[in-house]
This record gives structure tokens, sequence and C-alpha cells, in this order.
């Protein structure tokens, strides 16, 4: 039961990280474009490492 709820609270943090990464490319945008297809890249990695992290969980449960 605790690790499930510390993976949660895990997503939790990773679907913020995201958030941050979105929101911090979206200002990248006006400021460079090069800086932010890299941000968009890394919340992309983020993205899936966190759904096949989910996949596995799931299949474990």
């Amino acid at each position: 039961l605790i690790p499930a709820m510390l993976v949660i609270f895990f997503l939790l943090g990773m679907e913020r990280v995201i958030y941050t990464l979105k929101a911090t490319e979206s200002i990248a945008t006006r400021v460079d474009k090069n800086v932010s297809s890299k941000l968009a890249f890394v919340a992309d990695c983020i993205s899936r490492i966190e759904s096949n992290i989910g996949n596995i969980l799931i299949k474990r449960g």
C-alpha cells in the first residue's frame, strides 16, 4: 500500500514538472525557438517514461 502511495505522489510530482516545463516552453518560444524545442523534447521524454511506469504498475497491480 505504501509503495503505491509513493508512486502516486511521484506521478503527481511528474505531472507538475511537465506542467512547469510546458509553461517554461511557452515563455521560451518568445525568446528562442531552439530552447523551446529542447524543452518540448524533455517534456515528451518525461511523459513517455511516466506512462511506461504507469503501464508497468497496472500490469503488476
